[in-house]
């Protein structure tokens, strides 16, 4: 229902009155209510057509039928925000402070007297529904009490010792010592390839030192997640824990890539928007396969996917595994193909490689989806073992070096895009208005021709 600019009337009290009773009353007074919302915007409209179709919604019949999708739609927990059932608060806000202050009173320390009287002071028509004292709590960071730390104790006994543990001093020289760590790391310059640059997928982009300083952060958080018993979490059968611990990885080897682009890994099982597009056009549904992790680039006003990631539990069977790939073979072409919305085609099949990654047991496969010549391949990039247990030096050196093999080939992805992007602008740019016009005019003649 919309409501033209010349309504006078604040119309929000009146939703909010009679929103409140909604379902807790009678059909016939739940209809009265939105009878009388209508009539309330019905006199304060001054267009006559807009003031006849609101007259017309009036309909005893058409009420009931509002009113029964309304309660469906409350039942269902749809307008959950909109339509909280009304209860008179107040009465029990007061019934709540009035054995508050019983229990109290019996309390004979400075402390429970003052609160007492404070307590004593609250009218309950000045407190709003949320209140801690509506539910019989105190609240001792409100500034209603104003108590000393002392007081603290005299209230809840050794309990309120823990705000007052010590502070040690070898953890008081950790936190100067990663402040200073911290001033480099924002020191850093951060290496970025100019616009113009031309990279490979067979060669690497950056240097050594780069390369080894995401090696050491890979390893860093490899390290932290064997400490906090990442092997027992997965080995469990908790799928959960084995993607977080992935995803973390991946925003680790995804640091500081060298490119001007926002880039994220997604998580929670975020629905595909190329998927999405491309069952929408083949008419197979409406919603897009959801990979477990997606990495994605912004481009232009809009998210890109570029990688994506399915993983099973840590011992999964093959069937789930073979699943899974075909599955991001799938992901793979829609993301390609969502690409080629914004860049021309040769020049981004030229040096694009759409990845899969696929958790398939212990391990990491690395998949890549080219076209060549017209034909789409999906071929094994990278795989390695997935470094939770005794794992020797070469099998580290083997997943550290499938997900720096990853990060090149996402810079080079990316600064292919940019590059298609870039050449794209250039092109309508130089097509000014007056070419474009007489372009029109040329083909109108052949036309008549």
């Amino acid at each position: 229902m919309r409501v033209r600019e010349d309504v006078n009337v604040d119309l929000k009290g009146i939703f909010t009155q009679q929103w409140k009773l909604f379902k807790i009353q009678s059909k016939e007074e739940d209809c009265e209510c939105l009878i009388n919302i209508l009539r309330s915007v019905e006199n304060e409209i001054v267009n006559t057509e807009r003031k006849e179709h609101i007259r017309s919604l009036q309909d005893i019949n058409r009420i009931y039928y509002s009113r029964d999708e309304l309660v469906s739609l409350v039942d269902a927990g749809e307008l959950r925000g909109n339509f909280k059932e009304y209860i008179n608060w107040r009465n029990t806000a007061s019934n709540n402070i009035a054995i508050l202050k019983s229990t109290i009173k019996n309390e004979r320390t400075p402390a429970h007297d003052h609160i007492f009287t404070k307590i004593c002071e609250v009218r309950v028509e000045d407190l709003s529904q949320d209140d801690p004292l509506c539910n019989g709590v105190i609240d001792l960071s409100s500034d209603k009490y104003q108590l000393s730390e002392n007081n603290h104790i005299d209230l809840m006994g050794e309990k309120a010792g823990i705000r007052g543990l010590s502070k040690s001093s070898e953890i008081k020289n950790l936190c100067a010592d990663f402040v200073l760590k911290r001033k480099e790391v924002h020191r850093l310059r951060k290496f970025v390839l100019s616009s113009s640059e031309t990279v490979s997928h067979d060669q690497w982009v950056e240097e050594e030192h780069e390369k080894e300083r995401v090696a050491r952060g890979i390893t860093d958080v490899l390290l932290q997640e064997i400490k906090l018993n990442a092997f027992r979490k997965v080995s469990n059968g908790s799928e959960n824990s084995l993607v977080e611990i992935i995803a973390r990885l991946m925003d680790t080897a995804m640091y500081r890539l060298p490119v001007e682009y926002e880039i994220e890994v997604t998580r929670a099982e975020r629905q595909s928007m190329a998927s999405k597009n491309r069952k929408v056009q083949q008419q197979k549904g409406s919603r897009g396969d959801k990979p477990d992790l997606m990495i994605r680039v912004f481009f232009r006003n809009k998210w890109e996917e570029i990688v994506y990631v399915e993983s099973g539990k840590w011992n999964c069977d093959d069937e789930k595994i073979h699943s899974d790939h075909n599955k991001l073979v799938q992901l793979c072409i829609d993301g390609t193909d969502e690409l080629l919305k914004i860049c021309e085609r040769e020049p981004l099949n030229r040096n694009y490689i759409g990845f899969g990654v696929n958790i398939a047991g212990e391990c990491i496969e690395i998949h890549g989806l080219v076209r060549e010549k017209g034909v789409k391949y999906y071929f094994p990039v990278s795989r390695a073992k997935i470094p939770f247990r005794k794992e020797s030096a070469e099998e580290v050196e083997g997943f550290i070096h499938a997900l720096l093999t990853l990060r090149n080939g996402i810079i080079v992805n990316i600064q292919g895009i940019a590059s298609c992007l870039q050449k794209r602008s250039r092109k309508n740019s130089e097509r000014s208005p007056t070419s474009r016009k007489g372009e029109r005019l040329s083909k109108k003649k052949s036309a008549n021709f």
